[in-house]
């Protein structure tokens, strides 16, 4: 079995919530990158997309920028950032590991 990836400029995940839950249920992705959430991390809607069936990481700043990374298998491993960032840094780059389905 294939491992199913899919990337979603969301433009502001607070406001699209619909667009979300349509995309999971038509493609039943494994690992969904989401890029301008615009949301900071206090007020991601973490449980909500939990529900839907998804370990939940995220990276954001109020009202622009922000990523997030959605997978039904916990990562590996997560990185949040470059190397380079600073506390002032904008939210731009988030990036795991996955195993496969067969865990490999």
């Amino acid at each position: 079995p294939s491992m199913k990836i899919v990337s979603f400029n969301i433009n502001g995940l607070r406001a699209r919530p619909h667009q979300l839950a349509a995309l999971i249920e038509k493609h039943q992705p494994d690992v969904i990158g989401l890029q301008e959430t615009k949301v900071s991390d206090d007020q991601f809607p973490q449980a909500e997309i939990e529900a839907l069936g998804y370990h939940v990481h995220f990276h954001g700043q109020k009202g622009h920028y922000g990523v997030a990374l959605l997978s039904r298998q916990a990562p590996l491993s997560l990185h949040k950032g470059f190397d380079t960032d600073d506390e002032d840094a904008q939210r731009r780059f988030i990036w795991g590991t996955f195993a496969d389905r067969n865990g490999l």
